[in-house]
């Protein structure tokens, strides 16, 4: 008897086993879709067109409404720091049943706001309202940008460009923990909707005042204003690279110019002379070979590559650049690069 048992459950062990490999090589399953009639499609279809005009067109003026009033809100320290405020009194006090003492905290907090460091203090961290208004500048063009199509994306590079220029005219006014501001995503809603960590809590108050986190994930677009190399890759140069390819050695010149001259003015001069040091030669040796892989000369991005290791020869990772130079100029045969590697371990 105990034997029949054993028998049976080794029986049914192997089926299962055949079962589960079985459904395992078997294709996945595809609900059946509905057959319509010609006429049911032409309906449905019309309907969808319908509401999907309807929906655009809403949401258009929706978020039309709320690019003014951040607009608006930039438009001076004094409305900046207001919009804010009154963003935080929505989230942390009407929705929440706060009190009067919830409130009167804010305002305290806008007071001091208002009066952020002047004078020698300046000079170090910079001013908090103008980091606030280029913060709300860069999250109305987030906005603005949400609905446009890839090929549409070249006709917006001006804007993005005219926002740089104003970073760039900031001066003194970026140090410190204004210039930090933007160097934190203006996309992050959802995390409770308290002030304080800087501008990411600045920043998630404003966007969960307005419901906005569901608008601000437009792939390949930046979420962080200062981040300048960052916007040039993804969608100043990646429309370069797609359209126009013959401007793309400028546009990675005016790239690392910007990107150097507003480091230079947000950081503290020991600070970036380790950025030019360590980070500058990193993105001159990526400009370099991304003219190799899809820019109009490749040959000429290889000549770039070589003066990038002539330039910078003691860089950490000058040795690692020559070895991918080598490989493009003269690429090993089939299993050389495995002798080389047998004697390297010797």
């Amino acid at each position: 008897m105990h034997r029949s048992i054993s028998s049976l459950a080794a029986c049914l062990s192997i089926c299962g086993i055949a079962i589960a490999q079985e459904s395992k090589n078997a294709p996945p399953y595809v609900p059946p879709v509905p057959t319509l009639t010609p006429a049911q499609v032409a309906g449905v279809l019309k309907q969808l067109d319908e509401l999907e005009k309807s929906i655009l067109s809403q949401r258009g003026n929706t978020l039309g409404a709320i690019i003014q009033k951040l607009h608006a809100a930039a438009a001076s320290d004094a409305a900046a720091i207001n919009f804010l405020t009154d963003c935080d009194k929505l989230v942390n006090v009407e929705r929440k049943d706060g009190d009067r003492k919830d409130a009167k905290q804010i305002e305290k907090k806008k007071e001091a706001e208002k009066r952020e460091p002047r004078g020698p203090d300046a000079d170090k961290e910079g001013d908090f309202g103008t980091g606030l208004r280029l913060c709300l500048e860069y999250l109305a063009l987030t906005l603005e940008a949400r609905d446009l199509k890839d090929k549409d994306m070249a006709t917006f590079v001006p804007k993005i460009k005219s926002f740089h220029q104003n970073v760039l005219s900031q001066g003194k006014k970026i140090k410190g923990r204004a210039g930090d501001m933007l160097m934190q995503p203006v996309g992050s809603g959802g995390g409770g909707g308290r002030r304080g960590g800087g501008a990411t809590g600045d920043m998630r108050v404003i966007v969960e005042a307005y419901q906005l986190d569901q608008f601000l994930r437009r792939p390949n677009w930046p979420m962080v204003p200062g981040d300048i190399m960052d916007m040039y890759d993804k969608v100043i140069i990646e429309s370069a690279r797609k359209n126009k390819k013959e401007d793309m050695p400028a546009l990675w010149d005016a790239a690392l110019n910007l990107e150097a001259s507003v480091r230079k003015l947000r950081l503290a001069d020991g600070d970036f002379t380790v950025w030019e040091q360590s980070t500058y030669p990193n993105l001159r040796w990526q400009r370099a070979s991304d003219l190799v892989a899809t820019g109009p000369n490749p040959v000429n991005g290889m000549a770039d590559m070589l003066k990038v290791i002539k330039d910078y020869p003691g860089h950490p990772n000058s040795p690692e650049w020559v070895r991918q130079l080598r490989a493009m100029v003269a690429p090993p045969k089939p299993g050389e690069e495995a002798d080389k590697d047998a004697t390297a371990a010797k």
